[in-house]
């Protein structure tokens, strides 16, 4: 193994509050379970990333139509209200929320792809943000 590796490893097992025996022959199962639960943390957090944010986009999706709705109402009682120019505003505002997220949600699952094809990509990743 070469010394680079040895002291990125070092690094996180200090971090993690892990001393690593060089010694052992059990170092290679080691970094091989440490390798794919760095993979599995960012498939999981990715799912959970996807669910809020489709949550987050089905809420503005079922808020624009009640939104209208109730500008509608409130239009037909009082015309020269704040809700003639509210109404686009705030579906504007949402349409800008949900199209955000949808972009977040293809990022996600991009992530996700990358951690089932290249998982090295997501452990070198992990690697250089745990860098101090």
């Amino acid at each position: 193994m070469s010394d680079e590796i040895v002291k990125i490893l070092d690094d996180l097992g200090k971090r993690f509050g892990v001393v690593i025996d060089w010694s052992e022959n059990n170092i290679l199962p080691y970094i091989q379970d440490l390798f794919h639960r760095v993979v599995m943390h960012e498939v999981y957090t990715s799912i959970v990333y996807i669910v809020v944010f489709l949550i987050i986009c089905i809420g503005c999706s079922i808020s624009i139509p009640l939104i209208l709705k109730y500008a509608n109402k409130v239009l037909e009682e009082r015309p020269l209200s704040d809700w003639y120019e509210g109404r686009y505003i705030v579906t504007i505002l949402l349409s800008i929320i949900i199209a955000i997220f949808i972009v977040c949600i293809i990022l996600q699952i991009l992530d996700i792809v990358t951690c089932f094809t290249i998982p090295e990509k997501i452990f070198l990743k992990f690697i250089e943000s745990t860098k101090a």
